[in-house]
């Protein structure tokens, strides 16, 4: 499935989802066109378990490695891995910036990937293979939309033969149903995507939601006058 955008309306323009997105683009054209590899940039600044299990190790010296646990976020393996992260953050991002604010959203954005990647690294802390890509962190986003606009809905491709059937789907729905591929390419051992990056920043992003929700509302019941 495809989003091609939701139903819920922004009251005014947001500011870091649409920088979060240059910078990737910008970041995903100087690695293409810089050199010399994709592969170069992916274990200089990509995440690697086993480079962090070895810096742990040296503790309690900090090691610039695990700067990397950020880098990763801003590269990506090809123009359609960059071109699919992006559309969902475009689309779930803007939403949830306006609900959370802007500060609180980068710092939202940034932790998740950071849980994100925690929790692949802690599936497999002896890996060589280098961690790449933003999908943990707008994982984290999907998380928390789906708590703060449960009654959305989303736009949606949904190929049927090869032949695309455009659906409005509500959005508990679609966020549930990609959810669950998650996990169960997860334990099917899918290789080459951190399906558990996924896993763990969704769950980071659902549980900062409904923390949210339940700040705003109290500060709500805090402003209603109660008559003497």
């Amino acid at each position: 499935m495809i989003p091609l955008g939701d139903s819920t309306k922004l009251r005014k323009p947001s500011l870091v989802t649409p920088i979060l997105i240059w910078i990737n683009c910008i970041v995903f054209v100087y690695v293409l066109f810089k050199g010399p590899t994709l592969s170069f940039y992916a274990t200089k600044w990509g995440l690697i378990p086993l480079r962090i299990q070895e810096a742990l190790s040296f503790l309690p010296i900090i090691s610039p490695v695990f700067l990397t646990f950020l880098t990763c976020l801003f590269l990506h393996g090809g123009l359609w891995h960059l071109i699919s992260n992006m559309l969902f953050l475009w689309i779930f991002g803007d939403n949830v910036e306006e609900r959370m604010g802007k500060i609180m959203f980068l710092v939202f954005y940034l932790i998740g990937g950071i849980i994100a990647s925690l929790t692949q690294f802690w599936q497999n802390p002896i890996s060589r293979t280098p961690m790449i890509g933003a999908s943990g962190a707008i994982s984290a986003v999907l998380g928390a939309y789906i708590v703060l606009f449960p009654g959305a809905t989303i736009n949606t491709v949904f190929p049927i033969f090869f032949f695309p059937l455009l659906i409005n789907l509500p959005a508990l729905f679609f966020v549930v149903f990609w959810f669950g591929n998650q996990i169960l390419n997860a334990y099917m051992g899918s290789p080459g995507v951190g399906w558990w990056a996924h896993i763990g920043g969704f769950l980071f992003g659902l549980l900062c939601a409904l923390l949210v929700k339940a700040v705003s509302r109290t500060q709500n019941d805090r402003e209603v006058i109660y008559p003497s």
